[in-house]
């Protein structure tokens, strides 16, 4: 629920708080935050599309977990078939 909360805003703190916690997460906290992140952003494209954008960025963080786990996030991302693709 956290997870989903944090990914929700849809900003940079909350992705990173979440990449954090992937990078750390043991399988079954990680298959949690992988479906809060489906949860997120299966509907438009465009907000999974800016997502990635931050995750990329998230991904050259000096702390190495946020940047680990900004690594993960982005590729379950990308994994992501969104129903609603801009015009």
């Amino acid at each position: 629920m956290t997870a989903h909360a944090l990914l929700q805003r849809q900003d940079r703190a909350g992705l990173a708080l979440v990449a954090s916690a992937l990078a750390v997460a043991d399988p079954h906290h990680a298959d949690w935050i992988h479906t809060a992140l489906r949860d997120a952003f299966t509907v438009y494209a465009d907000e999974r599309d800016a997502a990635m954008r931050i995750c990329e960025e998230l991904a050259h963080d000096p702390d190495e977990h946020v940047a680990r786990g900004a690594r993960r996030l982005n590729e379950g991302l990308a994994r992501i078939d969104c129903v609603l693709h801009p015009a």
